[in-house]
């Protein structure tokens, strides 16, 4: 037998202590606090691990653009894919900031929220259409 506790619906809004699995307003289902928290943990996690792996990648890519990389990696293009490769690592570490963002609101908060959802949205899609750019215009 359930017990009545705080859950809310990702795509309404509804928000109650109830017992029920299934929203009363859309019919999706019902998320607890404890259960958003877990996936906030999670997600800040990984946003964080994103970032630092393209931080150093840009330090990285840097010593690679001025012929300093004590491995000898050298770029070889020009100075508009150096803004578009940098342009792109720098979506790339905002979507990880975004997402360890989301991430602690959701612990801390217990719920999600719609304009971070959305703010993370817009970032994957310049992401996507920047990918879409290097493929056809190299």
């Amino acid at each position: 037998m359930s017990t009545s506790v705080l859950r809310s619906c990702y795509r309404c809004g509804y928000f109650a202590e109830t017992a029920e699995a299934v929203c009363p307003r859309c019919e999706r289902g019902l998320h607890t606090a404890t259960a958003t928290r877990i996936r906030g943990a999670l997600l800040a996690v990984l946003g964080a691990i994103l970032t630092f792996f393209m931080v150093y990648l840009v330090s990285w890519a840097l010593a690679a653009f001025r012929a300093t990389d004590p491995t000898g990696a050298r770029f070889t293009g020009d100075e508009q894919q150096k803004l578009v490769i940098l342009g792109l690592f720098g979506l790339l570490i905002a979507f990880g900031l975004m997402s360890f963002a989301i991430g602690m609101y959701q612990v801390v908060v217990g719920r999600r929220s719609k304009g971070f959802v959305r703010a993370i949205v817009t970032i994957a899609g310049l992401i996507g259409l920047g990918g879409a750019y290097v493929i056809w215009s190299f």
